[in-house]
């Protein structure tokens, strides 16, 4: 239709058009620079989210779950061993102690989430005093020859640990760990739009350079203009680049946490439980009438880790995970992913099986009226016994962490670099092709000035 804009433009004076493809290149290459940054810093934030501000607070929090149970396990030790476990019990129980008074510390400073981390950990902090209070009158109590009051301060201080304390802890992981969903989950369905709309702008900065291009060889008499055509080159290897590059943090970000973190997660979780369930044990054999409970809770626990608890090496030969094993552990054996993570947790669950072993063992000395032997098969220091049997499987355990969290990190770090490094390259190569279409239309419209 005469008169409209796309008419106007077919019939303007050549200089006009080539202002215009000039101004078209610099507008399109400009908008690359805005929306690609943001796309790049939005994908750079959500690795560091992910990466290095929840899950540190999540690892945190597991850390201060285990810390708290083995704290409780050996407050328990010291009450039910003789002199010669007592020091053993003590020395762990500090560190534990230690390991916990640090942890929060971490997590306090880390926080990211409001009220909803903020009050789990004021509740830690609290309950810690009132706990540490009630150790220390058991052991005082102990010492002196009460033995049946100072049952009943560990068994109200144990109390307080299973009621306020660690479902603190675990209310602390399960805020970081929705932040790290939400933001994971967020940034997956974001990054699938980024890759389109910066293969958009990169096309569209392409073509107004091909446009161009073939305008100049219509009405110049020119076969190339080679400015425009290395502007071409360098907007159509960066545009590659850019989507490439987003589309590899997206990969990142789904290694990071379905691959390394999912497991590491299961993984300090399955620790935290065992700990506990470790401590069951202590407890059973303290007797009273609350050992039918702790023998309960013992299994409870262990059905949360696995539902086979002696390892069939048949069944962990195939390469498929039967639906009907169940609990953390086939958590992980359903997301092994790197070189070695399949052996390591085969050693773990087979440890496990080992200590389940041993406690079966600890449980019918006592009914048989041998307390004295199970007392020793529990906290004694023999390779056989359960304290280094569970501490076999707990490093075998700590191995599959490791394996997880070195690729983690490694792939957090890289993902992060390689965004920066794009950051800094596209305003560079958005200039550079502004100035070669500067360089190479500027020379034509001399020739009309001329």
């Amino acid at each position: 239709m005469s008169g409209t804009l796309g008419e106007r433009l077919r019939t303007a004076p050549t200089p006009w058009r080539i202002r215009a493809f000039m101004y078209a290149v610099w507008g399109i290459a400009g908008t690359l620079v805005v929306i690609g940054g943001l796309m790049l810093f939005e994908a750079w934030t959500a690795i560091k989210t992910v990466g290095k501000d929840t899950a540190p607070s999540i690892i945190y929090a597991q850390e201060i779950s285990f810390s708290l149970a083995d704290l409780d396990a050996n407050a328990g030790n010291y009450l039910l061993g003789a002199r010669k476990d007592q020091a053993a019990a003590l020395k762990t129980f500090e560190d534990r102690r230690t390991t916990v008074t640090a942890r929060l510390v971490e997590a306090a400073k880390n926080i990211t989430e409001g009220d909803a981390e903020r009050v789990p950990i004021n509740a830690l902090f609290d309950n810690l005093g009132r706990y540490l209070e009630m150790f220390a009158e058991m052991r005082y109590r102990k010492d002196n020859g009460d033995a049946g009051g100072a049952q009943g301060v560990y068994l109200n201080a144990t109390e307080l640990m299973h009621v306020k304390m660690l479902p603190a802890a675990d209310a602390l992981d399960a805020v970081n760990f929705k932040s790290l969903e939400r933001e994971y989950q967020a940034q997956q369905f974001r990054s699938e739009g980024a890759e389109v709309i910066a293969g958009f702008l990169a096309a569209a900065l392409v073509g107004a350079l091909v446009w161009a291009q073939l305008f100049l060889r219509r009405r110049t008499r020119r076969v190339f203009n080679v400015p425009l055509v290395v502007a071409t080159v360098v907007a159509a290897s960066f545009g590659i680049y850019l989507v490439n590059t987003i589309s590899v943090a997206r990969h990142d970000l789904k290694v990071a946490k379905e691959d390394a973190f999912d497991s590491i997660h299961a993984l300090w979780q399955a620790d935290a439980l065992a700990y506990d369930a470790n401590g069951d044990e202590t407890r059973y054999l303290l007797g009273g009438i609350r050992s039918g409970l702790f023998e309960q809770q013992y299994r409870e626990k262990v059905k949360k880790l696995t539902t086979l608890a002696q390892a069939d090496d048949a069944m962990f030969a195939r390469s498929q995970v039967p639906l009907s094993y169940q609990g953390f552990f086939a958590v992980e054996m359903r997301n092994i992913t790197f070189p070695g993570e399949r052996d390591a947790a085969l050693k773990m669950i087979k440890n496990f099986a080992a200590y389940d072993k041993v406690d079966g063992k600890i449980r019918a000395a006592e009914l048989a009226g041998r307390h004295a032997d199970a007392v020793e098969l529990c906290i004694g220091a023999g390779k056989d016994q359960s304290n280094a049997t569970f501490d076999r499987f707990d490093a075998a355990l700590r191995e599959v962490i490791a394996i997880n969290h070195k690729e983690f990190d490694a792939v957090v770090d890289t993902g992060m670099r390689a965004l920066v490094v794009a950051g800094v390259l596209l305003p560079i190569a958005a200039l550079l092709v502004a100035a070669l279409a500067l360089v190479g239309l500027r020379r034509r419209l001399r020739e009309y000035a001329a």
